[in-house]
Formats: structure tokens, C-alpha cells, sequence
């Protein structure tokens, strides 16, 4: 569904699940894996959490990339399962996070590259990798009606202001750098 790379066949033998019908599939450390697979499939073990999450059950009973999961595969992603976005656009996409944000409202070389995703999950790169730096990705889906796109962050009861904090994040750090405002901030000794 993700139109994934045959190089991702390199996480599969790190990737964890408590059961069949876990509801997290987790990705651990290469030398993990042995023990955690024994242990998952031993049943002995009642919470079980084993690294990054890579992915969520949903209520319809799919997996649904987390935030972490969608930087661990992005490298492996096809580029019909990534969508790259300017800064405002990014912006608009994290400023509603919750919501669908019609096609309509994006630039229109966004807009171009959006209806050329298929319908359903996908990845939207928020900002390149730069030296030493993943790049910033996150999950996201294509939907028909309203045609738009909404972010995929996942709802947890009680923590129900979640996904506004993550893209509040992500907004942080898709700006621009700040060091102009901190040398005007600080007199010149102590900067």
C-alpha cells in the first residue's frame, strides 16, 4: 500500500510484533532482534515496547505509520509514495492537523504533485536531510472527498492535544534560523 522499495527488506529483520494481531509493530536494534522475537513469541511478556514504533493498528484493523515509522522508511519509499512540499505549503499542511486541507489551498506546483499521489497513505517530506540531519517526514493520506490531504498522526486517548504538539513541533523546526533575532537579542560578548 505504500509503495515501498525492495530495499526495505532490510528493516524486516528488524521489525517486532507482539502477536498477530499486536497492535505495534516495533523496530529494534539489530542485536535485539533475536531476543525480542523469542520473547514476542513466547506470549510471556504482557507490555512489551521495543524500540521505535514503526507502526499503529488502526480502529479499521490497517497499520498506520507513526512519525518515527515514516523517517525509517522513507529512505526506502518509491517516489509515487512521497510527496516533497515547499516551506509554506508545509506550513498550511502542519498548521491544521487534524483537518483535510483541500489540494485547492496549496500552491499550484504543490497541487500538481499531489493529485499525481494515488489515493491513500503516503509520506510528505517536509524539509530535505542536511548534513548530520534526517530528513523531516511524515505520514500522511490523499483523500477523495474533500480531494485534499490530511496528516496521519495518531490519536491516543487522553492525549488528545497530541497531534497538534507534534506539528507544532515540526512547525519549529521547519523555520527559518533564528540567528539574526539571537545576535539582536544578546550584546556581542555573550553571544
Amino acid at each position: 500500500l505504500l509503495r515501498l522499495k525492495a530495499s526495505v527488506k532490510q528493516l524486516g529483520s528488524s521489525l517486532v510484533c507482539r502477536s498477530d494481531s499486536g497492535g505495534v509493530v516495533s523496530l529494534v536494534a539489530p542485536a535485539l532482534t533475536p531476543l525480542c522475537q523469542h520473547v514476542a513469541r513466547s506470549g510471556s511478556l504482557r507490555i512489551f515496547s521495543a524500540g521505535c514504533e514503526l507502526a499503529r493498528r488502526s480502529h479499521s484493523g490497517a497499520y498506520q505509520l507513526t512519525l518515527e515509522g515514516s523517517i525509517a522508511v522513507a529512505p526506502h519509499a518509491k517516489a509515487s509514495a512521497l510527496l516533497r512540499l515547499p516551506l509554506a505549503d508545509a506550513s498550511l499542511l502542519l498548521s491544521t492537523p487534524r483537518k483535510v486541507v483541500p489540494l485547492t489551498s496549496f500552491s499550484s506546483e504543490a497541487q500538481g504533485c499531489a493529485r499525481s499521489l494515488p489515493i491513500g497513505p503516503c509520506m510528505v517530506v517536509l524539509a530535505a536531510g542536511s548534513e548530520g540531519r534526517r530528513p523531516l517526514v511524515v505520514p500522511a493520506r490523499r483523500v477523495r472527498k474533500p480531494e485534499g490531504l490530511r496528516l496521519q498522526l495518531p490519536f491516543v486517548t487522553g492525549l488528545e492535544y497530541r497531534p497538534t504538539a507534534i506539528a507544532k513541533s515540526l512547525l519549529s523546526q521547519l523555520a527559518p534560523s533564528s540567528s539574526a533575532l539571537s545576535s539582536a537579542c544578546f550584546p556581542s560578548s555573550l553571544s
